[in-house]
């Protein structure tokens, strides 16, 4: 009869744990409310080209996303919410054509529906095409201009959460003039005609962190991993033709080439701009080209950030032995963990040994190496969430 009563008893305590646990890593879901601020200035941004630094970021669910470990960054400044005419807020973007780069302000709406990019406002510029032509007379212009999409690029659509999914699909028309005296050419309308059909879909939520502007770890954010796949199909005409395939080699640009780029962006509340954002040679993310992180404002604004900066210290990480150490844990009735891998399935629970000091957590001898989610908790609160890395 006791012992019945000590299974029972240990049952409800595991029931309660899981409870916390559970609701403490909620699926997180995101909507117009959690995107109220729009402030015009300047933003900080770290580009990284060195793939080797680059780390595994799978789709998870109740994930774990670690990027203070890329390195050969260059940090630089980029012109946030820029004011518009004929939007709600514009931000400042690199475009090109061929080699040639300039600049343009991409239109986007915050809306009830989801977060929206209707047009481009393009700042004109002039490039010297001598190196290419050697004529010192041939030019190519961007007019300024305001390039209209034929319907709205969509960022995020509301209520976004695990498994959302939408499409995108549009065309834009960018004008230039050429000036090649071998084509007896002077200023001729060169046009470019983009299609694009871009499908976004949630593969993932959990936390992410980065290295903010002094170089070190940000706190952890909750996000959502949206995975991109974007098309594009480029046309090119000169004076209403399409354009010879001289002048297009001159640009290195192809007529109807198709295009296809992967990438993930990682959002969280209060901020357009994502956390992250990492562009891939493959369909499967395995292959980075570049990542992009956002270091500025990397005060905790996610939905429900859970961690406790005042919470247990684990130790060691990555675990090399079976045994996780806990400090600065200060026991209140049951304190126990549960530990998920990174499709959020648990993989074991039970109760913090508290006999020594430290106090310490044996994990099963059969758990293969790789990287899991440890929750802390007691009767009724998370006490912390930590990504662990075993390395047996």
């Amino acid at each position: 009869m006791a012992n019945k009563k000590i299974v029972k008893t240990t049952c409800f305590v595991f029931s309660i744990l899981l409870a916390v646990f559970s609701q403490a890593s909620a699926q997180i879901s995101l909507n117009s409310i959690h995107f109220g601020t729009v402030g015009a200035g300047t933003d900080s941004m770290r580009v990284s080209l060195h793939n080797a630094s680059l780390p595994f970021l799978p789709a998870a669910a109740n994930g774990s996303w670690d990027l203070t470990g890329v390195v050969d960054s260059l940090t630089y400044l980029w012109n946030i919410r820029v004011p518009s005419i004929t939007t709600q807020y514009a931000d400042s973007n690199n475009y090109t054509i061929g080699a040639y780069r300039y600049l343009g302000n991409a239109g986007v709406n915050i809306t009830g529906g989801g977060i929206v990019e209707v047009d481009v406002s393009i700042k004109g510029k002039n490039y010297d095409l001598s190196s290419l032509t050697a004529s010192f007379l041939d030019t190519l212009t961007i007019p300024e201009q305001t390039i209209t999409y034929s319907s709205p690029l969509v960022h995020l659509v509301f209520p976004v959460t695990y498994g959302s999914v939408w499409q995108s699909d549009y065309t834009a028309t960018t004008v230039y003039e050429l000036t090649v005296a071998t084509f007896s050419y002077v200023h001729k309308p060169f046009v470019r005609r983009t299609y694009t059909q871009r499908r976004d879909t949630v593969k993932g939520w959990g936390e992410m962190r980065v290295r903010n502007a002094s170089g070190l770890p940000s706190d952890y954010f909750d996000v959502l991993q949206v995975h991109s796949t974007v098309v594009t199909i480029d046309s090119f005409f000169v004076d209403g033709l399409p354009a010879m395939p001289t002048v297009l080699a001159m640009f290195s640009l192809e007529q109807g080439k198709k295009d296809t780029n992967y990438t993930q962006r990682y959002y969280r509340a209060q901020e357009v701009t994502p956390l992250a954002t990492i562009r891939y040679k493959d369909v499967r993310y395995t292959q980075p080209i570049k990542a992009t992180t956002h270091i500025q404002r990397l005060i905790a604004v996610g939905v429900n950030e859970v961690t406790d900066t005042d919470g247990p210290i684990v130790f060691p990480n990555p675990v090399n032995d079976g045994n996780i150490y806990l400090g600065n844990l200060t026991t209140n009735g049951n304190t126990g963990f549960l530990l998920s891998d990174m499709a959020g399935k648990t993989v074991c629970l039970g109760f913090i040994d508290n006999s020594v000091v430290p106090y310490k957590i044996e994990l099963p001898k059969w758990l293969t190496n790789g990287i899991y989610i440890l929750s802390i908790g007691n009767d009724d609160k998370l006490l912390g969430k930590y990504s662990i890395l075993i390395n047996k």
